[in-house]
């Protein structure tokens, strides 16, 4: 990856793009605002899917509504330089993967972007295929200075999970 915008400090602002549970919209604006402030250039979803009350779409609407999110979402990461998935603790699992942003981070793999995770991926069931196309934990990527030029302080609230054995999927 000696391409990768991570490896070196680039003249351009990087721009990352942020995923992950939509429940966590009001965590990632505020992560994205500490980005900003570092100098990142930082797109999260957009906070019309949260707000879709989607039991009031019959299946064929709730799925071409859908299709819209993730190909406009798709499009975006197409654009962006890095994919942050901020993982942050839901349904009782720490570092929380959903559907979607376990397709987002596939779908940033495949286009050959970074895929980093905000947190240490919890013990869930998509946690090898996580594992599989992360480039790594934000968090240790700054603490092992393996991105020299970010200097992000208080990334985010949660604590560090230092367990990083792989549970039986």
């Amino acid at each position: 990856m000696t391409n990768s915008p991570l490896h070196s400090k680039p003249d351009v602002q990087l721009h990352v793009v942020m995923c992950g549970s939509m429940s966590a919209l009001a965590e990632m604006e505020s992560l994205a605002d500490k980005l900003r402030q570092n100098g990142f250039r930082v797109t999260t979803p957009a906070p019309e899917e949260r707000s879709l009350d989607w039991k009031m779409l019959d299946l064929e609407g709730a799925v071409a509504r859908k299709r819209e999110f993730l190909n406009d979402y798709f499009d975006v990461i197409r654009q962006g330089d890095i994919v942050l998935i901020a993982n942050y603790r839901k349904h009782g699992v720490d570092g929380y993967i959903g559907a979607n942003s376990l397709m987002e981070a596939a779908c940033g793999h495949a286009l050959g972007k970074p895929v980093v995770f905000l947190n240490s991926i919890g013990d869930q069931p998509c946690q090898l295929e996580a594992r599989a196309i992360a480039m790594g934990i934000l968090k240790k990527l700054i603490r092992s200075r393996c991105l020299p030029f970010l200097q992000i302080r208080e990334v985010a609230d949660e604590p560090h999970r230092t367990d990083d054995r792989l549970s039986p999927p």
